[in-house]
């Protein structure tokens, strides 16, 4: 028979799981690959054996892993933050540490273990964090200047509270309405967790009236005004001439603001006025002004429920603690009372595992006493989770519970579009609102997906959130569709199973520029490329491996592109190691020497050429060596640090090597045979045609058996230069073998740039 011309343009299916192999009849087949190792696929469907990892330093502990987040100001400012076990350190976005004043690596102090580090949930806002953790009470991290740092606990205010005591029976009585006070329960209440706990306690109040009869400016003393309840002010006396004011504090006195100014002359009528109040506050009479006469002024408060507001800060037993009262908010009287609601969060109800921010509310979710619980702040106000009485505000608080088959708990939340996607192991669920805008009457929930998610923070790409399924591992998308009018997505990682199955991703990261990749730390330090572009169509998975495993990853802006930064556990002297190491560029240059293909690499370059290098992160390691652009012999480093090499160079790289793998799937020319199929027929590859790109080195062949070097070096490239980077085809007639599928292998062993734009195949098909 003769020979069957076969062209594979593209790779945008990426690696595909062999349960896949015998699926002809999918449009993406044509594109695939049965292995893509240490390569990527771009978004135009060539693919590049990816570039080394620049070693940065190493990460505070050798024997416990960190992660790394993203702290994105603008895209000029953007930072790396190293969190680990108990401590945060900074990078910029140069690759350099932020320092303190002692030219140290600058810390703070966090109560985070590396148990909680893959639980951590953020929100940011310009200069400030807001940090989640299941179990660990929320936190502020704040950028105080560029190269100051500070951590708090997240100072919220007027709840969140879980439900309202419907009891009776049961009572709590104060020892006072300011200041520390003794928190008396008539039940067995309370327990050491309790302390710090936020709690609401309303008393009903009888109402009451100040008064003042004077001669000269003064005020009144004080009383109080329930919130939506209203005050009356009324004058006596015919002759007396001046002012007086009705006064609002909203502090407990210590500052006061006018509300309404009444003026009287001699023998004119008297005030008898009133107003109602939207807050609960304090007011009094003060008379600002008396030329002559006497006024008697009366101002008086209608019956109303105060609410007040205290802290427990010691635990005595379970019917007594005690509290320092809301200076703000303070107690109404020393009376029992059965209406008091606990704190949402707390050590006992557990605290929110979740947090984002949604039309302009910073919301959690997520506890042990709720794990189907949402909390919304004020709008606009960011440590307010208070509301109004006895009816609600637009603005104020929210709070809800999400309908669900199992009390599994929200552990992510996403803001998309005009929703809030909250994600468990039960499914997703969104949070939206019916009106123009979210208001506590408006908001509405709705089941979209029950595939769940594992406890992975999700990520956006576009209108489209990615995330891991709970069952099984695979990797998910989700976003609106128009047509359906409800969210859906789909399994992404169906094509490439098996890359995702045995081993599940833990971290993953978005690199938008320049070929949209989604990055993947998988739970054995594999990392995975994911290059996923929906509207095309396009999701094209790669493995990557390392001489050592990778912890973590996450991407910042940096110039015009966004950059990759990993975590790696290495071995050092035979030792463990971690290091903060970033991917280097892919440059557009034909010179070899700018080129970076060695991970943990070390890069010299000084006008004094040298010989003598230290670099004690690759001691007892054997690597790699570029110097001036040539491939030297490896080396091995010294336990010192040290490396010495055979001639001096101004230009030299030294790293760890890594190979990069590329297979092409069987391959199949529909109509070529008789049988209509050439799978399952022996294939004698007879010519082979490769378009590269900036390319040097390289193997190719019909499998790792018989690779073949596809370049030699001619007579100019032994006078001292660098062999230059390919651009171009090259005709390859090699001693490829007769087998079934007529597959491709090509490897990459040298630490030089490898792109393939398409590949052109001439096979002799046979029966036998």
């Amino acid at each position: 028979m003769g020979t069957a011309y076969y062209m594979q343009p593209s790779f945008s299916g990426g690696e595909f799981d062999p349960k896949v192999m015998g699926r002809i009849d999918s449009e993406r087949y044509a594109s695939g690959l049965k292995q893509c190792e240490n390569f990527y696929i771009h978004k135009f469907g060539s693919v590049s054996n990816r570039t080394g990892f620049l070693f940065l330093d190493n990460a505070k502990y050798s024997d416990k892993r960190c992660r790394l987040v993203p702290f994105v100001y603008s895209s000029d400012q953007s930072y790396v933050l190293e969190f680990g076990d108990q401590y945060i350190r900074f990078w910029n976005s140069d690759g350099t540490r932020v320092l303190d004043s002692n030219d140290e690596p600058l810390e703070v102090v966090t109560p985070y273990t590396v148990n909680h580090l893959r639980k951590l949930r953020f929100a940011q806002s310009a200069d400030k964090v807001f940090i989640a953790c299941e179990n660990v009470k929320p936190m502020v991290l704040s950028r105080d200047s560029l190269t100051s740092w500070s951590i708090a606990d997240f100072a919220y205010k007027r709840g969140p509270f879980s439900s309202q005591n419907l009891d009776e029976t049961k009572t709590v009585t104060p020892s006072g309405t300011s200041g520390e006070i003794t928190l008396t329960a008539n039940f067995d209440l309370f327990s050491a967790d309790h302390v710090g706990s936020l709690w609401r306690i309303d008393q009903n109040m009888p109402g009451g009236t100040v008064a003042i009869n004077t001669s000269a400016v003064g005020t009144s003393s004080t009383l109080t005004c329930g919130a939506g309840d209203t005050w009356r002010f009324v004058t006596h006396g015919a002759d007396w001439v001046g002012t007086a004011c009705v006064e609002r504090s909203y502090n407990g006195g210590a500052t006061w603001m006018q509300l309404r100014s009444y003026e009287h002359k001699a023998n004119e009528s008297n005030w008898n006025v009133y107003a109602e109040e939207p807050e609960q506050c304090l007011l009094r009479i003060n008379v600002k002004a008396l030329s002559s006469g006497t006024i008697e002024a009366n101002l008086s408060v209608d019956p109303f429920v105060n609410t007040g507001f205290v802290t427990i800060k010691a635990y005595t037993d379970a019917r007594t603690v005690t509290a320092d009262v809301d200076t703000e908010k303070p107690l109404g009287d020393t009376s029992a009372t059965d209406m008091w609601w606990e704190a949402a969060w707390s050590k006992v109800q557990g605290y929110p595992a979740a947090v984002s921010f949604y039309e302009d509310r910073l919301t959690f979710a997520g506890t042990k006493g709720s794990p189907r619980g949402v909390w919304m702040s004020k709008a606009g106000d960011y440590n307010n989770f208070g509301t109004s009485s006895p009816t609600s505000e637009d603005d104020d608080s929210i709070q809800i519970v999400l309908t669900s088959r199992k009390m599994s708990i929200i552990h992510s939340l996403i803001s998309l579009r005009q929703s809030l996607m909250a994600f468990s192991e039960d499914g997703v669920n969104t949070i939206s609102y019916a009106d123009s805008a979210l208001t506590p009457s408006s908001v509405t929930q709705r089941a979209e997906s029950y595939f769940g998610a594992k406890e992975i923070e999700p990520l956006t790409v576009g209108a489209q959130v990615i995330y891991v399924q709970e069952v099984g591992g695979a990797v998910r998308d989700i976003g609106y569709d128009y047509v359906q009018d409800a969210y859906s997505g789909d399994e992404i990682s169906l094509f490439a199973s098996h890359l995702v199955n045995r081993h599940v991703p833990v971290e993953m990261a978005y690199q938008q520029e320049p070929d949209s990749i989604v990055w993947f730390i998988r739970d054995d330090g594999v990392l995975l490329s994911c290059t996923y572009m929906r509207e095309q169509k396009m999701v094209a998975w790669a493995k990557h491996t390392t001489q050592g495993k990778f912890e973590s990853v996450c991407v910042i802006p940096y110039g015009n592109n966004a950059r990759v930064w990993c975590a790696v556990k290495r071995t050092v002297n035979g030792a463990d190691n971690r290091s903060i190491e970033r991917m280097t560029l892919r440059l557009p240059t034909e010179d070899p020497a700018d080129q970076t293909y060695l991970d943990a690499a070390y890069a010299y370059d000084d006008e004094t050429a040298t010989d003598t290098l230290t670099i004690p992160h690759l001691a007892g390691n054997t690597v790699r060596v570029i110097l001036d652009g040539n491939l030297m012999p490896d080396k091995e480093v010294a336990s010192d640090g040290t490396l010495t090499l055979e001639r001096a160079g101004n230009k030299i790289l030294v790293g760890l090597g890594y190979e990069s793998k590329l297979e092409t799937v069987n391959i199949e020319t529909q109509g070529f045979v008789r049988q209509g199929v050439m799978q399952g027929h022996k294939l004698q590859i007879a010519e082979v045609i490769l378009r590269l790109l900036h390319t040097r080195g390289g193997k190719v062949g019909s499998d790792e058996e018989h690779l073949d070097e596809w370049q030699r070096r001619t007579r100019l490239d032994f006078l001292g230069n660098a062999m230059e980077l390919y651009t171009g085809d090259v005709h390859l007639v090699g001693n490829f073998t007769k087998e079934e599928g007529g597959n491709m292998m090509i490897v990459q062993d040298v630490p030089m740039p490898f792109t393939l734009l398409a590949i052109m195949m001439g096979v002799k098909v046979s029966d036998g």
